[in-house]
């Protein structure tokens, strides 16, 4: 997701785990990268919020200023007196983010129950934005082109979508390299100055993300963030049904179209999910390359019990879920970033290097973090740190991200 996120080595903090122990296991924490907050169809009713946005130095409002909620297609910006409006917000929970250039981010939790209107005097805090005065050469000029191009391949992916997918304004970001704490390894640190813009060409969107932090250290590459999305007008009806299509594809065998099946009312059938192109099995450790671990039928009707609300679900298991989604193969771009990251990989022969290059069906694994994650109807988490994933799910990251709006009928309806 969130989709934002840290990535780290087996047992770090949230982001993509390359372990070192199992060579043949990728993760993902899930942070930003999935939605923290579950958005289902918009309708007449709905929640407003509105409110004020002042200088917390001199009470002073701010115009300008990004009013959104996270990982959506709803937000605004202030007027000149610092007042903005958000209308028709569907029941659930979200991160309402408040951010303009100059100033400290805010990040409020806002949980609609019913439908009404919230109001909110927001204060930010002022910030020095000084940065080092930087000597430009040929040389630093390719550096920092070296840098973004890894800084991007670890953000935006390596996936389909990717290739698709640009950082319209790079030169906020700045790069730092340095060593850890005992000398042993370079820190890859990447900050940025303001909103990042992307461009997302394969899903016809474009997607703010507000950048909190982003650092590769040795085998832990992770980066935690805030996005709002906006739909690109499309050049044509062709290009606008080609958007539709490629969006279709990213969501089916997503982590967010298991969880939504996984909670809708016939998960509990008999051979359900594997209709709908799902495989679930249990098991007691992750697979590697020393030891492959024995499966056993998942027990889905264990898995899901009745939220709070009526559109939460909680998700409990014990050990490991393997999933398995038998309609698409696993893309080759995948296989080859599995493969970078797999040391096995360097003592391969011709056949057995053959044999892992070829295609199989999709696979990812999950592992609770905590004693229940709440997960909303349309298959968003609330607590994206209740869940790690591993495997398939873990390879895609910001291009392969979608607004919490997103509906796989949406195509049906334009």
């Amino acid at each position: 997701m969130c989709m934002s996120f840290l990535k780290a080595v087996v047992s770090g903090f949230s982001g993509l785990l390359i372990s070192k122990n199992s060579t043949l296991v990728l993760g993902l924490f899930l942070t930003c990268l999935l939605a923290y907050h579950p958005v289902r169809a918009q309708s007449d009713a709905g929640t407003t919020l509105s409110g004020t946005v002042l200088n917390d130095l001199n009470g002073d409002p701010l115009s300008e200023v990004n009013v959104f909620i996270a990982h959506s297609m709803l937000g605004t910006t202030t007027d000149e007196n610092g007042k903005f409006h958000l209308t028709k917000i569907p029941r659930g929970t979200y991160e309402l983010v408040v951010s303009r250039l100059g100033f400290g981010v805010k990040k409020l939790a806002v949980r609609l129950v019913y439908d009404t209107e919230k109001s909110f005097d927001i204060r930010l805090t002022p910030i020095v934005l000084q940065g080092p005065e930087i000597e430009v050469t040929s040389t630093r000029l390719h550096g920092w082109k070296k840098q973004l191009k890894e800084f991007e391949d670890f953000f935006l992916g390596t996936s389909r979508n990717a290739s698709k997918c640009k950082i319209v304004n790079p030169e906020v970001l700045e790069f730092r390299t340095e060593k850890s704490a005992d000398n042993q390894a370079q820190v890859f640190t990447v900050t940025a100055s303001d909103i990042l813009l992307i461009e997302n060409k394969a899903l016809g969107y474009r997607v703010f993300y507000l950048l909190e932090s982003f650092q590769h250290f040795q085998d832990m590459i992770g980066y935690i963030g805030k996005t709002h999305f906006e739909e690109l007008p499309p050049k044509n009806d062709k290009e606008m049904r080609k958007w539709l299509g490629n969006r279709l594809k990213t969501y089916n065998g997503s982590l967010r179209h298991f969880l939504a099946l996984l909670t809708s009312q016939h998960a509990a059938m008999s051979g359900y999910l594997e209709k709908q192109g799902f495989l679930v099995y249990e098991l007691e450790s992750l697979p590697s390359a020393e030891h492959v671990s024995e499966p056993s039928e998942g027990r889905l009707a264990n898995y899901i019990s009745q939220g709070e609300l009526p559109f939460e679900r909680k998700l409990h298991f014990f050990n490991f879920l393997q999933v398995i989604y038998t309609r698409e193969f696993e893309d080759r771009r995948y296989i080859y970033w599995r493969l970078k990251y797999d040391r096995s990989a360097l003592r391969m022969n011709n056949q057995k290097w053959s044999e892992s290059t070829r295609p199989q069906a999709q696979t990812s694994w999950l592992v609770m973090n905590k004693t229940f994650a709440i997960i909303d109807t349309s298959g968003y988490l609330y607590d994206p740190l209740a869940l790690t994933v591993y495997g398939y799910w873990a390879w895609e990251n910001v291009a392969d991200l979608l607004p919490i709006e997103y509906s796989p009928q949406e195509g049906l309806v334009r």
